[in-house]
């Protein structure tokens, strides 16, 4: 059988576990910011990327690194988080496309 635990966890423990759950309502957050632009952008009926062009970074994500620079507190997650975000950046896109 298992015991229950009756302890406290200790400082650091505790100070991990609101840091995580900071950085995942940060997360929530750009995903929210993220999920409306893909809205405006289907109601618009906007191209995401121009498969043409090979100059930029694309329509879709350069509206969202522009809406990021008027919001500090996201934009230093954004920027801190920038690998994570940018290495699952076209799966999130496809994904939030195939919802809408």
């Amino acid at each position: 059988e298992g015991e229950l635990l009756n302890t406290v966890p200790s400082q650091p423990d505790r100070f991990d576990v609101l840091q995580y759950n900071e950085n995942v309502r940060k997360n929530r957050e750009v995903l929210k910011r993220m999920t409306d632009l893909s809205v405006i952008f289907s109601r618009q009926k906007l191209a995401f990327h121009e498969q043409d062009d090979r100059t930029s970074q694309g329509s879709y994500r350069e509206l969202v690194d522009f809406f990021f620079l008027h919001n500090d507190e996201l934009r230093a997650h954004w920027l801190t988080n920038s690998a994570t975000f940018a290495a699952q950046f076209g799966e999130i896109q496809d994904q939030l496309t195939e919802c809408l």
